[in-house]
């Protein structure tokens, strides 16, 4: 069936064709052995019709193969008062616009449009691909109504469906707050370590916590490749040294752990206190005081000393204001 939003105008030219011909001849090139065949003669005949008929159009050249477009009052018929005055407001607006239209003009308009049409249709498969993706892992229900993993996710800052499958998963319920909170950065450091995973002096709750969160990873990863085709990496390089600043060490005892700068490092722990604040509010919104106590102390023991002391730029603007 044809949209009506597909119906530019109607015409009174007629062309005789043999639909069921045609709709088979298609059927038939649909299938992989005979994709390369040439089209039917009917299908072949259609198209040139049309093909003569698209080069005809346009100025007197429309009358002079016998095509008008045909009004709906007048020609078809249709008695609606509403529908009249519809049909004249719309075709004056389309004489206005057609009257300052300047673009079809330009050169290569053609390419232009064609350009532009692709970026529009790719974003329109791309955000259709998306919500299939929140289907799947149901942060939306088949009618595109937001569930509560949904109004979660809507809460967190960056890094929504990994920081909301964590909280109903209860993967950070038997955690203690500074593993927690060395077990978050992986969805904050980007930077690179010479040092291996291997090499980190962790507790057993804290490599038992990295296995799960790459297993939660692994699952978004393979849904969101189907859906989207894209996929972020989890970075554990400085859970050793996240873990021992919340465990309350020195900043000098911790940057001899890596070989991480110490900028990148100070980035790092503040991108964090942001996420916890995520956690923290997500485990509001499912109503687990349990976990939200958690993050609260998380957040308490990493926020002290040079990580987040002013610097002097802004106490001398806090000075002067």
């Amino acid at each position: 069936m044809i949209n009506p939003l597909d119906i530019f105008e109607i015409t009174s030219k007629v062309i005789k064709i043999d639909p069921q011909r045609i709709l088979a001849d298609w059927d038939k090139r649909q299938m992989p052995r005979f994709k390369d065949s040439p089209i039917g003669e009917s299908c072949k005949n259609a198209i040139q019709e049309l093909l003569h008929m698209t080069i005809s159009l346009g100025g007197e050249n429309r009358g002079e193969i016998g095509v008008r477009y045909l009004d709906f009052i007048e020609d078809l018929r249709v008695d609606d008062a509403l529908l009249y005055t519809k049909i004249k407001q719309l075709n004056c607006q389309k004489e206005l616009l057609l009257d300052h239209i300047t673009c079809v003009q330009m050169p290569n308009f053609e390419d232009q449009f064609a350009s532009v049409f692709r970026k529009r249709s790719l974003e329109e498969k791309k955000r259709e691909l998306m919500i299939n993706l929140l289907k799947e892992l149901k942060y939306v229900d088949h009618q595109n109504q937001i569930t509560m993993k949904g109004r979660v996710a809507c809460g967190m800052g960056m890094n929504e469906l990994i920081i909301t499958e964590l909280v109903f998963k209860n993967t950070l319920r038997d955690l203690q707050p500074a593993e927690v909170a060395a077990l978050l950065s992986c969805l904050v450091f980007q930077a690179q370590t010479k040092k291996e995973l291997a090499e980190f002096t962790l507790t057993a709750k804290l490599k038992e916590g990295i296995n799960k969160i790459r297993e939660v990873h692994s699952k978004i990863s393979r849904v969101n490749k189907l859906c989207v085709g894209r996929e972020e990496e989890l970075n554990f390089g400085l859970v050793e040294v996240v873990y021992n600043w919340a465990s309350e060490k020195p900043f000098a005892e911790i940057m001899e752990l890596t070989d991480v700068q110490e900028g990148i490092i100070v980035r790092c722990i503040q991108q964090l206190y942001e996420t916890i604040s995520d956690v923290r509010g997500g485990a509001m919104t499912v109503g687990d005081p349990e976990l939200q106590s958690k993050m609260e102390e998380a957040s308490r023991i990493i926020k002290r000393d040079i990580v987040f002391a002013a610097s002097l730029y802004t106490q001398r603007e806090a000075y002067f204001i």
